[in-house]
């Protein structure tokens, strides 16, 4: 019985934690009484969220081998793909600059470039992949996006005034504490801490993936919330949701694709295809503008709907 409640939660938690997210929304949006406690909890909760982060990231470091977190050959093809893509999108954003949707665009750009998300590997294990090479291809993804970013982005933006070695350093300084603090924590506690490693890959082997689900929760609210207050029209508020399926279509197919060649079809879907959209919401705010950031949150919920429906498809 045990067993069954397990595989229940794990194949209904995710549309479960973005329902409650919406539900949230609504009730701190349409309830007058709570309105005035909106900006505090906000304030309260923005830094949750790179905190859950870390603990996925800790989680995730913690079961896997160094030794299979080398660089792999779709490691290499994926990146690529990546920048293929991104040179693709800024070509027509530049060639193209008075197009009516151009925030969908620049949005769909945002979400091509931003790194691969801490539980791509948490999601890939639930359907049969392994998480060592997908944290291997992260770390990979991250330090490859500290660099575009910031060499694409002014292109697009009018904001090509921006010194690169800058604008590098304000990326790098975001990623790298979430990146780096995590991976060193985990060796750390492999090497000193012998019970409390044992203790996380026997009993809190999962710990990661329910995190995500908790964070989800408040990343849902806050992209209902960005999408309410942007007041678009239905063709705008139709075009950035077509930016961020078809970037997603595209992402997830193209991985498994690539994958498909060197027999990790699930482990390049998932590296390639689920996108940190928390750092990419952010980068769209930072570097470019809110309506932007829509695709990005739009990206989010499209990916998490998808890979609900890949875990409940696959523990049936």
């Amino acid at each position: 019985m045990a067993i069954n409640l397990k595989k229940i939660i794990e194949m209904y938690v995710l549309p479960v934690s973005m329902v409650v997210g919406f539900l949230a929304f609504l009730l701190f949006e349409k309830v007058q009484v709570l309105e005035q406690y909106r900006r505090p909890i906000s304030n309260f909760v923005n830094p949750i969220i790179p905190a859950c982060v870390c603990v996925m990231l800790y989680s995730a470091f913690c079961k896997v081998q160094l030794e299979k977190m080398k660089p792999r050959k779709w490691h290499l093809y994926l990146l690529m793909t990546q920048l293929v893509l991104s040179l693709v999108l800024v070509g027509i954003i530049t060639f193209f600059k008075d197009f009516t949707y151009k925030e969908a665009l620049i949005g769909a750009l945002v979400c091509v470039v931003g790194p691969t998300a801490a539980s791509a590997g948490v999601v890939a294990s639930k359907l049969g992949g392994e998480e060592s090479t997908i944290s291997g291809f992260m770390i990979l993804s991250n330090a490859v996006c500290a660099v575009t970013i910031p060499l694409l982005l002014p292109l697009v933006n009018g904001r090509g005034e921006s010194h690169f070695f800058l604008e590098f350093l304000n990326i790098l300084r975001m990623v790298f504490p979430i990146i780096i603090v995590p991976f060193v924590l985990a060796q750390l506690t492999k090497l000193y801490f012998k019970r409390l490693y044992h203790f996380m890959l026997t009993k809190f082997k999962d710990l990661a993936f329910y995190v995500w689900s908790a964070s989800l929760v408040l990343i849902t609210a806050r992209a209902c919330s960005n999408a309410y207050h942007a007041n678009l029209t239905l063709i705008n508020a139709l075009a950035l949701l077509a930016a961020a399926i078809a970037v997603c279509v595209v992402h997830f197919g193209l991985g498994r694709v690539v994958g498909s060649f060197f027999s990790e079809k699930v482990n390049a879907g998932q590296a390639f295809g689920q996108r940190n959209m928390i750092f990419c919401i952010y980068v769209a705010l930072t570097y470019t503008d809110p309506i932007s950031s829509i695709v990005a949150t739009l990206h989010m919920l499209v990916q998490n709907f998808y890979n609900s429906y890949q875990i409940i498809e696959y523990k049936k």
